[in-house]
């Protein structure tokens, strides 16, 4: 009978031997220790002590559990060749971290404990561990941090146990599924890397040598310096330096020579902020030019899409060149390989349309018509023949913007900002959009019911229920001082305002993650691994001769919509390029 192990590696950290600068990076500093294992398993089975002393023969070809487990399973593949013979290990491993974030709590063991158990565990001697060699703590603390230990492997077990069962088995391959295409990595171009990296040091000097306040004693980014000099001209500083606040944008425009100044600063701070992470890359490229990186399955709170970790975060690359550089394009396929791109195409508008049981719109998306073509088409707003793509690519733009924004009941000045609209045609637009399209208005309205009837019910808990089976947790709801619920934020649960707009979003970017995930763990039943997920978007690096089968299997699995929800139409785009891009 398989049995259930929880595993809790501890090991020597501090501000430079540390994970934030890769798992292999952190383990082959000089520094590193990994000096004590825990374990805690069915029939209170436990044991502490140091990794080449644990009993791993005992606990062999069982199933078992980590809380953040491309940790601890990231050690045991760099790490137990020293502990054990080959071929020992588990049979399956699970992330009750990932686990606990499907459901709808915070990720660290502490906080998702608090919630499930209401129980407060302390991580006072995980801090007091910083900058401590096991050999170099008294004999007190050594068994204080294996009480620790031993405390945290327990409640990754429980965890485990009371939530495991509600977890559906196609999340946790795709859990697994996330911690393998992380730990491949990417292909980099490294001397292309190195480049990029120099050339950002020279746009770097120049950015500051302009700079009229700088020297060897003053920061070039100084709010005050700035504004010392604007004044020492004879003008009034904007209240901000910020390149997005649309009053200094105006102020830079009016005063043109210390306009220049300011853009200096910004391709200073943005040129700064661009070199850290491509540093960053650089210190983690492996010698076969692979790049491992961290990311979060389930990391964005309820809708469950990907986030970035450890540092570098790959769903916030910047699109096309920038500072004269174009970060995307140092992923990079090699020799004899390329790489095929493809993504779902419209997912949201699509996914609300189908919430919305817009019938008409979806059967115009069936039929081949391009998506914001179809909305202007229902819209009354296009009727002419030909495709709306090549006749009016400005309308075309503005449907987008339309679709995108109002179907998240977005109001008139915030659509205005968005879309660069004077306001009477944004709220002309907005109020067009709602009286054409009342399934999506009645589809917030059902929404906000539903999120109002709930406060009255016993446990005052919302479900959105999605046709992937599962539903979108809101805790705690309540009505006092408008609308709100208890859901996780900055790593703990808080209580966040909910209206309408925001449950219509969440169900809509679920559902849309979904339908992506879905069709990702399809790829794999075909042997088609992504190297890269950002968003709505996977990549793939393929031999050379045999892309063109492979873009023709995406395209047909990409375009083909989930069993549980055969009637949405789906539509992708597989490009071919030698490098990433948008």
């Amino acid at each position: 009978m398989t049995k259930t192990y929880a595993i809790d590696f501890e090991s020597y950290y501090d501000n430079d031997c540390s994970i934030t600068n890769g798992l292999e990076n952190y383990v082959n500093h000089p520094d590193f220790d990994c000096y004590m294992v825990s374990i805690w398993g069915d029939d209170d089975f436990n044991w502490v002590g140091h990794p080449k002393d644990a009993p791993w023969e005992l606990i062999c070809g069982h199933t078992w559990i980590s809380h953040n487990r491309s940790f601890d399973e990231g050690l045991w593949n760099l790490l137990s060749h020293d502990w054990v013979e080959p071929g020992v290990g588990p049979a399956d491993w699970h992330c009750s971290a990932d686990c606990a974030a499907y459901h709808g709590f915070p990720r660290s063991l502490k906080e998702s404990c608090k919630e499930v158990f209401a129980v407060d565990i302390s991580k006072g001697t995980r801090d007091n561990m910083k900058g401590l060699q096991w050999e170099t703590m008294n004999e007190d603390f050594q068994k204080e941090v294996a009480r620790y230990a031993l405390d945290d492997s327990q409640y990754c077990y429980l965890l485990w146990k009371e939530l495991s069962p509600t977890w559906p088995e196609w999340e946790r391959e795709l859990s697994k599924e996330t911690t393998r295409m992380c730990w491949t990595g990417m292909p980099i171009n490294s001397q292309k890397l190195d480049d990029s990296i120099t050339h950002l040091h020279n746009v770097i000097a120049q950015a500051r040598d302009g700079i009229p306040w700088h020297d060897d004693d003053r920061a070039a980014l100084s709010p005050i310096e700035w504004a010392n000099w604007v004044r020492s001209r004879g003008k009034l500083p904007p209240d901000t330096m910020a390149k997005d606040d649309p009053d200094t944008v105006d102020w830079a425009e009016e005063n043109p020579e210390e306009g220049k100044v300011l853009e200096l600063t910004w391709t200073l701070r943005g040129a700064n902020a661009m070199i850290k992470k491509l540093q960053s890359m650089q210190r983690r490229v492996r010698p076969d030019g692979t790049l491992p990186f961290g990311m979060k399955y389930f990391g964005a709170n309820l809708t469950g899409r990907d986030s970035g970790d450890l540092g570098f975060n790959v769903q916030n690359m910047s699109k096309g060149e920038l500072y004269g550089v174009d970060m995307r394009s140092l992923i990079e396929a090699r020799p004899g390989n390329t790489l095929l791109i493809a993504d779902l195409s419209q997912i949201e508008a699509r996914v609300i349309a189908w919430l919305a049981g817009d019938k008409e719109l979806l059967k115009l998306a069936e039929e081949g018509v391009d998506w914001y073509e179809a909305v202007g088409r229902a819209m009354g707003l296009y009727n002419e023949e030909g495709p709306l793509k090549e006749n009016d690519p400005n309308l075309r733009d503005t449907l987008k913007a339309l679709s995108l924004g109002c179907q998240f009941a977005m109001g008139a000045e915030r659509f205005a900002s968005v879309a660069g609209l004077p306001l009477h045609e944004a709220k002309r637009l907005t109020q067009l959009y709602r009286h054409r399209n009342p399934k999506v208005v009645a589809l917030w309205g059902k929404l906000k019911r539903g999120f109002i009837e709930s406060s009255r019910e016993p446990d005052k808990e919302f479900r959105l229920a999605l046709p992937s089976g599962r539903s979108i947790p809101y805790r705690g709801v309540s009505t006092r001082n408008g609308t709100s619920a208890m859901m996780p934020r900055g790593g703990r649960m808080i209580r966040h305002k909910v209206w309408h707009g925001i449950l219509v979003e969440n169900a809509t970017q679920a559902l849309a993650r979904d339908v992506f995930m879905d069709r990702v763990l399809a790829l794999l039943k075909e042997d088609l691994k992504p190297i890269l997920r950002v968003h709505d978007e996977v990549v793939f690096e393929v031999e050379e001769s045999k892309a063109e089968e492979s873009a023709k299997a995406i395209q047909r699995i990409m375009t083909s919509p989930p069993e549980w929800i055969p009637s949405l139409p789906l539509d992708t785009e597989v490009t071919k390029s030698p490098f990433y891009t948008k």
